[in-house]
């Protein structure tokens, strides 16, 4: 059978759980929304109002072609030579339509701060609000530091980092202008080629969102603003560009996985834990990454039941967070104003709803959101079917929160379910330089995480900027880098989640851990005094002080 919740009940039929996560779990792309990341950050969480036509690629490459702006070849190649330029370094050009038939621009490549300019993607949907998220974990990343960062850091971070060649002021009307001294050749054209669009107009201001999970957030804006206050002005803008977008992608990925813990085990015992309470816990996760690239070896075995375990997790989360979202409905259908007026936010009603849920209000409560499915059911065989399949539940012994939970998850979870493993894998960046995730994106079994240079290069610069985020350190113990990454990030590379500790995985992290010595031997960032674990250092690729 195919069991639908009924599209008229519009607080049940969502997969949206937006105050239990800020984002919406669907297919997201990194790359695509960091034009919006770096209008969000040059702007003070403003975005001006896009009217570039995306399927007019062609006509803007004429009108450039056209402009005397750029000299050489009859104006006919000039536009075959810049249409091929541009596609292939300055914009991602795509199909469109049902047929596919026809060629349109999707985003603009971060080649230039300035990208934003081109008003691509034109909406904002795809980002599954993932840029506001980074840029508000950025603004409370500022907050924290105090004194050290004040008002418009953010966009001055961005600018030095991947500003060259660009003016760009806080007016609400200017957009970013070419300053006319020397740059890089990709970077010069895009801005000559942005500029030939339409001017956007307003400027839609971002407003605050609840963030249940501060600790699975907050170090999203840490990483970010760690690396553009140390590091931006010592790379070029692709490369810090990558570099961004690798640690989006694994704090994005981690996100869902953290959030599933909290809401796991708020059901199970009643608790938050600390990803709640504190913005600066450590990282809950056990991500074992294997550095061997042998396949089928115990290391990379051990990589792909890492991968496995947490889809399990993803699973269970989207049944959690539909039942919490049941749950909070019920609690507030079932108890007066009065009563929950001294809840003060939501962790704490919601902390309240799981503690009463076998009260008999809430069972109450829980069974009129049942009634409410039911008597919205048609009335024809494909409803009488859906209640016979509710009322064999019942008949099962189920009722209150775990019927409710059964029913939710079985008229939600095909489409929701998906969406779901479609944001973990595109974060986890298989098809992606930077990515976490190795494997095929079509054969999940073969999934297993293994960090791409471009990631660990990423994440080793900003291991070495001190707490305080002073000052990027010279060098460093292995064994103080392995135990960041682990309390910091989740990764784990000498050592194995506890429910996976053998004989053989002993074995195999030894062998792990010199694969790993090997990768930053490769990098040029190790230096080995002895065969003891103690001598051995990671300097900074980057620089730093001793």
């Amino acid at each position: 059978m195919s069991f639908r919740i009924p599209k008229n009940l519009k607080e049940l039929n969502s997969i949206q759980t937006e105050a239990i996560i800020p984002v919406t779990l669907n297919d997201v792309d990194v790359d695509r929304m960091m034009a919006h990341v770096f209008e969000l950050c040059a702007h003070s969480g403003r975005i001006k109002i896009s009217k570039t036509k995306p399927d007019q690629f062609p006509e803007y490459v004429k009108k450039l072609a056209e402009s005397g702006r750029i000299t050489g070849l009859d104006v006919d190649e000039r536009q075959t030579v810049l249409e091929g330029w541009l596609a292939s370094t300055i914009v991602k050009v795509g199909q469109k339509g049902r047929s596919r038939g026809t060629r349109a621009m999707d985003f603009a490549r971060p080649v230039s701060l300035a990208c934003y300019r081109s008003g691509l993607p034109k909406g904002r949907v795809r980002s599954r609000q993932a840029d506001i998220l980074i840029y508000r974990a950025m603004q409370n990343q500022v907050r924290k530091m105090g004194e050290l960062y004040p008002n418009g850091v953010i966009s001055n971070l961005v600018l030095k980092a991947f500003g060259e060649g660009i003016l760009l002021t806080e007016n609400a009307i200017d957009e970013p202008r070419y300053d006319g001294s020397e740059i890089d050749i990709n970077a010069l054209l895009a801005l000559t080629f942005f500029e030939e669009f339409e001017p956007r107009s307003g400027k839609v201001a971002i407003t605050e969102r609840f963030i249940l999970l501060p600790g699975a957030v907050d170090p999203i804006g840490r990483d970010a603003i760690d690396y553009l206050a140390h590091y931006g002005p010592l790379t070029s803008t692709l490369a810090g560009t990558n570099a961004l977008s690798a640690m989006f992608g694994l704090r994005l990925l981690q996100l869902p996985l953290r959030t599933a813990i909290a809401c796991r085990t708020l059901l199970r015992n009643g608790n938050w834990v600390p990803d709640v309470l504190d913005g600066d816990s450590k990282n809950p996760l056990t991500i074992y990454c294997d550095f061997t690239q042998q396949s089928g070896s115990p290391s990379d075995l051990i990589s792909q039941q890492c991968v496995q375990r947490d889809l399990e997790v993803l699973r269970q989360f989207f049944t959690d967070r539909i039942l919490l979202r049941s749950v909070h409905l019920a609690w507030k259908n079932a108890y007066s104003t009065s009563d929950t007026s001294k809840f003060t936010g939501y962790r704490d009603e919601l902390k309240r709803a799981v503690e009463v849920m076998d009260e008999p209000e809430m069972l109450i409560s829980l069974r009129m959101q049942i009634q409410s499915i039911e008597n919205s059911l048609p009335i024809d065989s494909d409803g009488d079917e859906d209640r016979l399949f509710i009322q064999g539940l019942r008949e099962s012994g189920l009722d209150g929160a775990a019927l409710l939970s059964r029913i939710l998850n079985e008229g939600l979870q095909g489409e929701g379910l998906s969406k779901q493993i479609q944001w973990y894998w595109n974060c986890g960046g298989i098809a992606k330089s930077y990515g976490l995730l190795k494997g095929s994106a079509k054969a999940r079994s073969s999934w297993r995480y293994a960090p791409s240079d471009d990631l660990l290069l990423a994440l080793l610069v900003v291991c070495f900027v001190s707490k305080d985020g002073t000052r990027p350190r010279r060098r460093m113990p292995i064994g103080e880098l392995l135990q960041i990454f682990k309390e910091r990030f989740g990764l784990l590379i000498d050592e194995v989640p506890s429910e996976l500790q053998s004989s053989e995985a002993r074995s195999a992290v030894m062998e792990n851990r010199q694969a790993f010595i090997r990768r930053l031997q490769l990098l040029g960032c190790f230096r080995g005094l002895s065969d003891d674990f103690a001598a051995q250092f990671v300097e900074n690729p980057m620089g730093g002080e001793s």
